[in-house]
């Protein structure tokens, strides 16, 4: 589906779930049109750290964020085509990358790839996007076991670009990391049956959390959330 079919199937939608609610001048885009976020800059420091759960090929966000903030990123995707990509890339050093993905428990799981071979976002759930039959076995973290890898104490700021799965691995993160100040998500509604009433959820519980909305995307698919 092009942006402009996206767009216009959002705008025909009850939006009453996206309010901002926190409005600050220091929020500005980072990263590409199609794979980037809003970001409070002036909330991290040079000595915080940024996971980016999904990477594709596509790491433009996370190496402006550390180019304006100096903070280290820690990439997380476990996407075969992502991690060839990233290994032939010279990226900054103060970038670190891990090739799982972040799953409700640790293990393998089955990954569907997509149907168009020159994509590479595949999902761990059976989207409309991906081919069911064709999919390979992965590696994926709990969040509790991502922490034994990146300090939690450190972590200021999550982006989530996993297709689907942030429906399900949110409120682990929340209860994972408790100095959190913002969480970036790109919501795929449009793929997964219940899709809106999933979305409405999920902010549910970032409210519960005291995260509340403060940009959206001219897309309405990347939401920001900043800590109250």
């Amino acid at each position: 589906m092009g942006v402009f079919l996206r767009k216009l199937k959002h705008q025909l939608l009850p939006r009453k779930e996206f309010k901002i609610k926190t409005k600050r001048a220091t929020l500005q885009w980072l990263g590409s049109p199609n794979g980037g976020f809003y970001i409070d800059t002036q909330t991290i420091q040079p000595d915080d750290f940024v996971l980016s759960f999904g990477v594709g090929t596509d790491v433009s966000f996370d190496l402006q964020l550390i180019e304006k903030t100096q903070c280290r990123v820690f990439g997380f995707d476990p996407t075969p085509k992502s991690i060839a990509w990233i290994k032939s890339q010279t990226l900054n050093p103060n970038y670190s990358f891990f090739p799982y993905g972040i799953a409700l428990e640790t293990g393998e799981v089955r990954f569907f790839l997509p149907k168009n071979e020159n994509h590479v976002s595949g999902s761990l759930m059976p989207m409309d996007y991906v081919d069911t039959h064709t999919a390979v076995d992965v590696p994926v973290k709990s969040m509790q076991d991502v922490v034994k890898d990146v300090d939690p104490l450190k972590v200021k700021a999550v982006k989530m670009d996993i297709e689907g799965a942030e429906y399900t691995v949110i409120p682990s993160v929340l209860m994972a990391l408790p100095n959190l100040k913002i969480i970036a998500v790109e919501i795929h509604e449009r793929f997964v049956e219940g899709g809106v009433a999933k979305t409405q959820k999920m902010i549910a519980e970032l409210e519960h959390y005291g995260f509340e909305l403060a940009a959206i995307s001219d897309s309405l698919e990347e939401l920001t959330f900043i800590k109250a």
